[in-house]
């Protein structure tokens, strides 16, 4: 992971990655039971279209591999196996000739990738991951730009969230596409509301009645355990868009070079989280869903990648529902996530990576089946009403649940992802990741750490941008001929 804030007690917050893997997702199988049965085959997904046919093959079948983003659920042979079969019925049966086998996917371990990639064997054709990850893979030059395959297909852009497609471009290139769109909603347990007398907010509610609210819903529980308001997003440079965005700031400039942190709006919305912190107000660990189970929270702000949770551990057994986010002083604006499917470079049959690539993001098929299977959101706008029915009809703890404000986050756009600076992403992550610490810690004030998080960053990316300049040159008069590999860019 780029870099890890530490919170009061010395530890590092955790990614919402490494909670879920420490958490352990139920089992697919055990935990959803009758919706693993009703995902199977292409007739019980209800695909209306079959993939797209790849380019004529001949013998002997091409084999692809490509990584599945499972969300929320723990990958076992039961995962493994349900996915190979639908993709056998699907995408392998539609196109003679090849064979696409589902291997399990890991946010960060695209390092890993690159390194098989070099190696020339044991990569995946196709990658999946979130994150960091996207910088990583990005700006070594492994991943292969979609621009060409997007316009000749006739796919347009519109096709899905504009923020979650936006933030997978860099240097005016598609990278990837996205893999689901999970924007954050607040969850919240309405029984211990009840318990203090408090009042459900109403849908409207605005930051200053948020901050209200939580305050009164913080304190020690009668068996002396303290109880959070809320448990929001990972204070980290991934998720702080929530802040920035909320207050009216921007992040950084069009051509992703330059951070524009140093601005009152960024300052505001920073000041306003960390307040939530010092005063013990933000619950500042502990899993999104797992925090209102045991009652160490009482709002919390769940992403897509929280559904299955919010389904298979807070269910039917306490009073609860969902919320929007409260009304920030520039407008609602939630983290959105920034999962990616990606063609690697390194595959020795791009046209047919990218019509299984395809099928993963631009065609029905497997969207349909996640999200019988795993409950997770579509990354195509066009499903996100079928996403709901699904949803409430094949679990019935979420019947009742206000399941639209997903819908109405991404179709809204106030879903924002993190964003990739242009040159050195992972390094430039770590400074913000840096200074973001110790604004948390106290020993910086939130204007002084911006000023020198903005210093640092922009020199880093003036630096960088030199650095590959002469790279460039050099490489101008040794050209070579044939497919482009990437090198890997220094100091990854």
């Amino acid at each position: 992971m780029a870099a890890e804030i530490t919170r009061h007690g010395g530890g590092p917050l955790l990614s919402r990655r490494e909670a879920l893997r420490r958490s352990g997702g139920a089992a697919l199988a055990t935990a959803v039971g009758g919706v693993v049965l009703t995902a199977c085959g292409p007739a019980a997904s209800g695909a209306s279209g079959g993939a797209t046919a790849s380019p004529a093959v001949q013998q002997p079948v091409i084999e692809l591999r490509f990584q599945a983003n499972n969300q929320g659920v723990s990958w076992n042979n039961t995962v493994i196996g349900l996915d190979q079969q639908y993709v056998d019925e699907t995408f392998n049966a539609q196109n003679p000739g090849l064979r696409a086998t589902v291997d399990p996917a890991g946010w960060g371990n695209l390092g890993t990738q690159i390194g098989l990639s070099i190696a020339g064997k044991g990569y995946d054709d196709v990658v999946a991951s979130c994150c960091s990850d996207f910088g990583l893979f990005a700006s070594s030059g492994w991943a292969d730009p979609l621009d060409s395959y997007l316009q000749r297909d006739n796919l347009s852009a519109n096709l899905w969230s504009a923020g979650h497609y936006d933030a997978l471009r860099l240097e005016g290139k598609q990278i990837g596409l996205p893999s689901y769109d999970g924007p954050a909603v607040m969850a919240y347990r309405q029984d211990i509301l009840d318990g203090l007398g408090l009042d459900y907010p109403a849908d409207t509610w605005d930051s200053g009645q948020a901050l209200g609210l939580w305050q009164q819903a913080t304190g020690k529980r009668a068996d002396g355990k303290w109880r959070y308001g809320m448990r929001g997003l990972w204070f980290g440079p991934n998720h702080w868009q929530v802040w920035i965005k909320g207050w009216g700031g921007e992040l950084m400039n069009a051509t992703q070079d330059r951070l524009l942190a140093n601005s009152p709006a960024v300052a505001a919305g920073l000041s306003f989280a960390l307040n939530l912190y010092n005063n013990k107000i933000e619950n500042p660990n502990g899993n999104d869903v797992g925090c209102l189970m045991r009652g160490t929270a009482v709002f919390s702000l769940c992403g897509g990648w929280d559904v299955f949770h919010l389904a298979t551990e807070l269910g039917g057994t306490v009073k609860w529902d969902i919320l929007p986010v409260p009304v920030w002083p520039a407008g609602r604006a939630v983290y959105d996530n920034i999962d990616f499917y990606a063609l690697n470079r390194a595959t020795a049959h791009p046209e047919h990576a990218w019509a299984l690539l395809k099928y993963l993001t631009a065609e029905p098929d497997w969207q349909r089946f996640q999200m019988r299977t795993t409950l997770i959101q579509p990354c195509l706008l066009s499903l996100w009403d079928e996403w709901e029915t699904i949803v409430k009809s094949v679990v019935p703890p979420l019947g009742n649940k206000a399941l639209h404000w997903y819908r109405d986050a991404a179709l809204g756009g106030y879903g924002w992802p993190s964003l990739t600076f242009r040159h050195s992403p992972v390094q430039a992550n770590e400074l913000i990741g840096l200074w973001l610490g110790r604004m948390l810690s106290r020993t910086v004030s939130v204007q002084e750490g911006l000023a020198q998080m903005e210093r640092q960053v922009n020199a880093l990316q003036v630096a960088s941008s030199a650095e590959q300049g002469q790279a460039a040159a050099i490489s101008a008069r040794f050209p070579t001929q044939g497919r482009a590999i990437a090198a890997v860019t220094p100091g990854l």
